[in-house]
Parts: C-alpha cells; sequence; structure tokens
C-alpha cells in the first residue's frame, strides 16, 4: 500500500493520502499522481509514510494527512 501527496495551491496545503484513497486514486488503482490542474499536483507514489511525509514537507506548504483515509 502506497502513499501520495496532494499539492493544493489555493489552500497552501499538502495533504497525505493512502495509494487506494478514492481521493488519491486514479481510476481505482493505486497509480497515483493523477495529472497536475491548475489547483495543485500529486507527488508519489512513496512507498512509506516518512518518504511522503518528507516530500510533503518540502513543498513548504502546511502539512496533514486525510480525514477519510487517516493514512500514518
Amino acid at each position: 500500500m502506497g502513499y501520495c501527496v496532494y499539492e493544493n495551491y489555493p489552500t497552501d496545503k499538502a495533504r497525505i493520502h493512502f495509494g487506494h484513497c478514492p481521493y488519491a486514486a486514479s481510476n481505482g488503482a493505486e497509480d497515483c499522481p493523477r495529472p497536475p490542474t491548475p489547483r495543485g499536483r500529486w507527488h508519489g507514489p512513496f512507498d512509506t509514510f516518512e518518504e511522503a511525509l518528507t516530500r510533503a514537507q518540502e513543498t513548504g506548504r502546511q502539512v496533514s494527512t486525510c480525514r477519510h483515509c487517516r493514512p500514518r
């Protein structure tokens, strides 16, 4: 089970998701990232939560985890 990070430009946040989270998975597959949009972009997939956390912190944005899939 992998992890993905969504960097949201308007909210200035980076949110960590499990790869299977419906908010992260593309077409039901754990193949995030989805293509970038004007509102943000996806990073990953990452093998560990620590790798995803490091990437989220590197964005310089406020880091949080998804309330739906609750990665740790």
